[in-house]
């Protein structure tokens, strides 16, 4: 009898442009939303506010561990994107051209 095969949902949580925005901006519902976190996982905002040897024991299996490493995680990979958004616009300001003035009209002449 055949038999349904379903496919793996992505549980990966992609680094986008929105979600690094956001997390400049410490916005934790956008920031939720395009990393596709439920609600009640840790935010990558709050990830370093929990101890490093609670969410590294290995034999620990609880989901709000596992929540707070996955979170700890996407903190690593945030701040590498946000750090590179903030180089990138250092340098675009540094590279920006400011216009030459307008000429100024002599009086009683048309511009």
């Amino acid at each position: 009898m055949p038999v349904k095969v379903r496919k793996p949902k992505a549980r990966d949580h992609r680094i986008t442009d929105e979600a690094v925005a956001a997390y400049i901006a410490r916005d934790y519902t956008a920031l939720h939303l395009s990393l596709g976190l439920p609600p009640w996982e840790v935010s990558p905002l709050d990830a370093n506010r929990y101890s490093d040897k609670a969410a590294d024991v290995p034999w620990a299996k609880s989901p709000w561990l596992n929540s707070v490493r996955l979170a700890k995680q996407l903190r690593r990979e945030l701040e590498a994107a946000a750090k590179e958004v903030r180089a990138k616009r250092r340098s675009n300001v540094r590279t920006a051209e400011v216009p030459p003035p307008a000429a100024e009209a002599e009086p009683g002449e048309r511009v």
